[in-house]
């Protein structure tokens, strides 16, 4: 369930990355909030970002110009105890950063 969840949740954002519709926004956000909800134990949102940001840079898992570039910015996604989750806009890469 979780998998297809997560895959549910990436189509959407594609589709409103495509389409700008306010519907897939409104949509991603409700399975965010479902996954959220449902892995509320083992996943959350750190409140303070900067400092995830500024733990991978200095990590060297990305560079500061790559969280800034207009093109394939890095968007934080989510932390749990042990790590920090980063993804590429464009590229879609994936980041697993552990936290201090």
């Amino acid at each position: 369930m979780k998998n297809s969840l997560l895959k549910k949740i990436d189509e959407v954002a594609r589709k409103y990355q495509e389409t700008k519709e306010k519907r897939y926004k409104d949509e991603w956000y409700k399975l965010i909030k479902k996954f959220s909800d449902e892995n509320e134990d083992k996943f959350f949102q750190d409140l303070d970002s900067t400092k995830c940001f500024k733990n991978a840079i200095r990590k060297k898992a990305f560079t500061a110009k790559e969280v800034k570039d207009n093109t394939n910015y890095i968007m934080y996604m989510c932390s749990n105890s042990q790590y920090d989750w980063f993804k590429a806009k464009r590229t879609k890469k994936s980041y697993k950063v552990e936290r201090i």
